[in-house]
Formats: structure tokens, C-alpha cells, sequence
């Protein structure tokens, strides 16, 4: 075989391998979930979601809702600081996410915001919620409670 053919080969073959383990990977992942502990007995009864959610296709998307039934209202917040003043908005067009590309959901930054909870979310706790994205997806992701330094 000549050693053209065989690069052929070889090039042909690491591109195979590569698309079929591609195949594999979900198209979106959500990793280190967690939410702060929060109380629906004393004001002003919110707690937050943290995590990281990587988009691994080749399309952006968009996370829009939140569904969970231990809130009556969940919102996708921004916190910025200007005149050293914090102040979160809520994304009204949801969370971009870029394709190919991490995005990180933390304390003092954006975060998934539960108002009016429903019920006490103690460290220990854990509790679901459905995440929207406007490819059509849905996933529902099991988010645990505890201590931000946990």
C-alpha cells in the first residue's frame, strides 16, 4: 500500500472514531448542581441554583425556564455590580448558550433564582427541577442542598 493510501486511511479512520464518540456524548450536560439552603417560613423566603451546564453541540441554545415544585416562581438572574451596589435582573430571554461551550452558573453571578419557596430546603435536602431550552429539550436534574463551601 502506498503511503499516500495509507494517510488516506488513517485520516479517514480518526475521523470515524471521532464522530462516533461524539455520538455519544449528551448534547447537553449539567454538572455540580447545587442550591443554597432557604426557608418559606421567614422572609424573604428565596433560595438559588448554582451548577455548570455544558452545551456540546454545534448549535447554540438557549435555557429558558425552570420548573420545580418546591418554589412558586423561578427566574434565570444576572447580578452585576456598578457604584460597588449589587443588583440582580432576571434574563427575560433566558440563558445563551453558546455551542461548544461551558457556561457557569455561580454565587454573585448568574444563577437560577426561587422566590417564594414553597417548603424549607435544608443542607441534606434534594429536589427536582426541569430545565427548558428552546432547542426543545427538557431535562430534569436533581439538585442537593448545602453550604456554598461544601
Amino acid at each position: 500500500m502506498s503511503k499516500k493510501r495509507l494517510f488516506v486511511l488513517l485520516v479517514l479512520v480518526v475521523f470515524a472514531v471521532a464522530a462516533c464518540s461524539r455520538a455519544d456524548d449528551p448534547p447537553i450536560v449539567i454538572k455540580d448542581v447545587w442550591a443554597r439552603p432557604g426557608s418559606a417560613q421567614r422572609p424573604p423566603a428565596v433560595s438559588a441554583i448554582y451548577m455548570t451546564i455544558e452545551n456540546n453541540t454545534s448549535s447554540d441554545d438557549r435555557l429558558l425556564r425552570i420548573e420545580t415544585d418546591v418554589t412558586a416562581i423561578s427566574e434565570i438572574h444576572q447580578t452585576t455590580i456598578a457604584d460597588d451596589i449589587a443588583r440582580m435582573r432576571p434574563l427575560e430571554d433566558g440563558l445563551e448558550l453558546p455551542a461548544n461551550e461551558t457556561v457557569i452558573l455561580e454565587p454573585g453571578g448568574t444563577h437560577i433564582m426561587l422566590m417564594q419557596l414553597q417548603r424549607d430546603l435544608e443542607v441534606g435536602d434534594t429536589f427536582a427541577i426541569a430545565l427548558q431550552f428552546a432547542s426543545g429539550a427538557t431535562m430534569t436534574v436533581d439538585v442537593p442542598v448545602r453550604e456554598q463551601n461544601s
